[in-house]
């Protein structure tokens, strides 16, 4: 029984971060899809006719400036993924063109793309030009230029918000492993490795939320030509038993079976193929095997069942929540039932609407001086989001909202209004710092789950109460975190949104963005 078969709602606010490089030959190698416009002529140029029939992608003056009374503007298309420039206050001589480059401006396209001379009465629009090498598919950036008295101006660079997260999902491409079907290379060859060769800083739980955010990319793209990535790494780890436990992604640490689970959840809601759906119910299963009774309830964070952790209970609630929506099976909504009934109650939600890290099995109470990360708000508005959709109870909006506001308010994980967690202050390196900065392997990856979260709740509530504040990380993290010149057409995103900091490359970064 289907019963909603919501579309995942990762990140579908102010810019879908969560977008994947389609597929071109090979499924198990990721690339920029081809984009093409159908009101292009043979030269990518599309005239003033086409533009004024209308794109779906609207005008958006992406940058302007203004010298000796002239001024030039490039426009963008978003859906259409497609510029244009104009002029204003122009003279006789004047014109207007664009540029093309696909390494950051290091170097450009050569010519003056679209080249259109100013008008009598001063302005001129030039045709329209993908921001993509049509030939190629390789994402680039355009400049507005015009010509002022002979010399050249041009605006700042910028390409349409489709193409960003093209280039930024790329930046995934060189993380993954067609031997493994897991993001588990190291394209930088810098990163710390263990005594016996193995990556420090590439872990089982990674892949997982990679793999939600491909399901992403391919609901917010609707391209069946993701779906072979998808299954390429869902075939490869399936029958993997990582820990002794059994195949199916089951994990001696409870969250990462969770984050397993959810992803084949996102990939069934996907494509509709129950093998999909059947590993996460046997995932569930095994978290439901880890229930505790010593604090009342609640899941294990491990198998050695000494801590509750935050992480592994949201995602439980927000499995079996989801797995109630997909089957139907009240067995699921009873667990769901429980599960949020204990938790609401456990003191993981601290008074001040923060969502503390866990709690020991010794005393079953939150400890003073609880660690907050961001992942946790996002994995607890995540789970309340699948637990409202499933059951229709809107106290836990109300709970949800709280939790949203505090962590969006609160100076520490959201100071000056960017997100962050307390470990990305400490850029020094030392032995317990092996990533130049004490997040270590797992707090790259905690902004990508916080920010689905976040989405998902907005999403849902008629007033999206938090969609200046989700543009706002999009706007920090493409000023102050992206590299666009890792190569042609691609981004890649340090630790930090805040500042240029810990720019040093994870897996993390990318998913986060």
């Amino acid at each position: 029984m289907n019963r909603f078969r919501p579309k995942p709602r990762i990140f579908a606010g102010a810019l879908a971060f969560g977008l994947m490089a389609t597929l071109l030959t090979a499924p198990d190698a990721l690339a920029v899809t081809t984009i093409t416009n159908p009101h292009a002529t043979g030269d990518g140029i599309v005239r003033a006719d086409g533009r004024a029939a209308g794109l779906a992608g609207g005008d958006r003056q992406a940058a302007s400036r203004t010298v000796a009374g002239r001024t030039v503007t490039l426009h963008i298309s978003d859906t259409d993924q497609m510029g244009w420039a104009s002029l204003s206050g122009g003279q006789s001589g004047d014109a207007v063109w664009l540029n093309r480059s696909f390494d950051g401006f290091k170097t450009r396209e050569p010519g003056e793309l679209a080249y259109t001379a100013a008008q009598a009465d001063g302005t001129a629009v030039t045709g329209m030009i993908n921001d993509a090498n049509e030939a190629t598919g390789t994402v680039g950036e355009l400049w507005a230029c015009m010509s002022v008295n002979g010399d050249p101006y041009c605006t700042a660079a910028a390409r349409s918000t489709t193409s960003t997260v093209f280039a930024g999902v790329e930046g995934l491409d060189p993380y993954f492993s067609a031997a493994t079907g897991l993001f588990d290379v190291d394209p930088t060859g810098t990163q710390p490795v263990k005594d016996n060769g193995d990556p420090w800083w590439t872990k089982w739980w990674h892949s997982a939320v990679a793999t939600s955010a491909l399901v992403g990319a391919a609901e917010a793209t609707d391209d069946t030509r993701y779906d072979a990535l998808i299954d390429q790494i869902y075939t490869k780890n399936v029958t993997k038993d990582v820990d002794g436990l059994g195949d199916n992604f089951r994990n001696k640490f409870i969250d990462d079976t969770g984050w397993w689970a959810m992803a084949w959840i996102d990939a069934y809601r996907r494509t509709g193929l129950v093998k999909y759906l059947d590993s996460a119910k046997v995932a569930a299963q095994f978290m439901t095997d880890h229930t505790s009774t010593a604090c009342g309830g609640g899941v294990y964070w491990h198998v050695d069942e000494t801590y509750h952790a935050a992480i592994s209970n949201s995602l439980y609630l927000q499995v079996v929540s989801a797995l109630y929506q997909e089957t139907g099976d009240s067995v699921y909504l009873t667990r769901a039932q429980t599960q949020w009934n204990w938790y609401r109650t456990s003191g993981l939600i601290g008074s001040d609407g923060l969502v503390n890290d866990g709690m020991g099995e010794s005393t079953c109470t939150v400890g003073t001086g609880s660690a907050h990360y961001t992942y946790n708000q996002g994995a607890l508005l995540s789970a309340l989001t699948e637990y409202y959709q499933a059951t229709a109870d809107s106290s836990v909006i109300t709970t949800a909202r709280q939790v949203a506001d505090a962590f969006t308010s609160d100076a520490t994980l959201s100071k000056d209004g960017i997100m962050r967690d307390t470990c990305e202050a400490n850029t020094n390196v030392d032995n317990n710092q092996l990533f130049g900065y004490a997040c270590k392997n797992d707090g790259p990856v905690f902004k990508g789950p916080a920010v689905r979260g976040l989405s998902e709740l907005n999403a849902l509530l008629a007033d999206h109460p938090y969609t200046t504040y989700l543009g706002n990380q999009v706007t920090a993290a493409l000023a102050n975190s992206r590299d666009l010149a890792v190569a042609p057409g691609t981004d890649q995103y340090g630790l930090r949104w805040y500042d240029s900091g810990a720019a040093k490359r994870h897996i993390g970064n990318q998913i986060a963005a």
